[in-house]
């Protein structure tokens, strides 16, 4: 460490260090050259912090994302904490596909990893974020360790559970789900190909599956406790189980390569649902409306009373602004599409 710390050079380009003569028992002062790392020393650590950043990109990266992941829905933890113990339990397998480029090399010069080195990079990036929680406390109600939560007055069922979270529900889970108003499958078909991409994703990998289908059914199933309020206000959707969505990709993609014919169908159909609800209104109240499709977006719609938008502040017409968007965004994908490369587009 001492090495390490740069000292004054004097007039003849040698650094001065302190050393006590053992002969005559006083501190003396010896012109010597500094023994700090060599060129090539400092070469090769830069390379072996650089290998290990590429080694644990995506870990540094899904830790940040977890992070703020948290600290902007509390109900996310759950997947938060199942991504973790996933981390920690995975295993390199013999079928892994091996990398190719930089992170092979990098592979090769770090070793596997042990499950405290996956766990680590994580943890760091995501201590950030998650520092905007205790922050946010201190700063409105002077105590860092504590959850707003705690202090809601105007809702005393927040008091009860864990923060109105109790035992399980199927009804309100079946509403979570099904129902016009925040059913999942209803607002977003598309996700029950995640039903036929298990089983393909099972036969490719153990960890992938549980990971994808355990922990959003324990999310399901700890979130129906919530049985006060769980439209969750104003919201399009069931915004209490929105955290859950990144791990139902992997399952529908490969229903979706699996059943082509019905998923791009459902695909489409989701979009614009989507995209109708987001163009008119994507916070309606409940139980004012039960079914927000039927009885608020598509007569808003009719009517051309749209959300506001970009183009409609610079004085288009509200459906020429959604044109407008749509001309931009169908062109920047034909433009991306056509230039990745050719194995790609395959």
């Amino acid at each position: 460490m001492m090495g390490s710390i740069p000292t004054r050079t004097p007039t003849n380009g040698r650094p001065l260090t302190l050393a006590l003569s053992p002969s005559e028992g006083a501190r003396e002062v010896h012109a010597r050259p500094h023994p700090g790392p060599l060129p090539q020393e400092r070469e090769n650590r830069r390379k072996t912090w650089r290998s290990w950043f590429v080694a644990n990109r995506w870990s540094l990266l899904a830790g940040h994302a977890c992070g703020w992941a948290l600290a902007s829905e509390y109900s996310s933890g759950l997947i938060v904490v199942g991504l973790f113990l996933w981390l920690v339990s995975e295993r390199r397998s013999p079928n892994r596909r091996v990398p190719s480029g930089e992170l092979q090399q990098a592979d090769s010069e770090i070793g596997a990893p042990t499950w405290w080195q996956r766990l680590l990079p994580s943890c760091v990036t995501a201590i950030p974020p998650l520092l905007l929680i205790p922050a946010y406390s201190w700063a409105c109600f002077g105590n860092p360790f504590i959850l707003p939560y705690s202090l809601q007055a105007s809702f005393p069922a927040m008091q009860e559970g864990v923060y109105a979270i109790k035992w399980p529900n199927p009804e309100t889970a079946f509403n979570l789900l099904f129902t016009p108003a925040r059913g999942l499958f209803f607002w977003t078909p598309f996700f029950v190909m995640a039903g036929v991409g298990y089983w393909q994703l099972i036969q490719k990998s153990r960890g992938l599956f549980w990971l994808t289908y355990l922990v959003p059914l324990l999310h399901i199933i700890v979130i129906s406790g919530r049985t006060w309020d769980w439209p969750a206000g104003p919201a399009w959707g069931p915004r209490l189980l929105s955290p859950m969505i990144p791990l139902l990709a992997l399952p529908c993609a490969y229903g979706l390569k699996r059943f082509p014919w019905m998923g791009l169908p459902l695909a489409v159909y989701s979009i614009l649902l989507t995209t109708l609800a987001t163009l008119t209104d994507a916070c309606p109240s409940y139980p004012t409306h039960p079914n927000p499709l039927l009885d608020l977006n598509i007569p808003l719609f009719l009517k051309g009373e749209l959300s506001p938008n970009l183009g409609m502040a610079l004085g288009l017409p509200p459906y020429a602004s959604v044109a407008l968007f749509y001309a931009i965004l169908i062109g920047g994908i034909w433009w991306l599409w056509r230039r990745l490369p050719e194995e790609v587009n395959h």
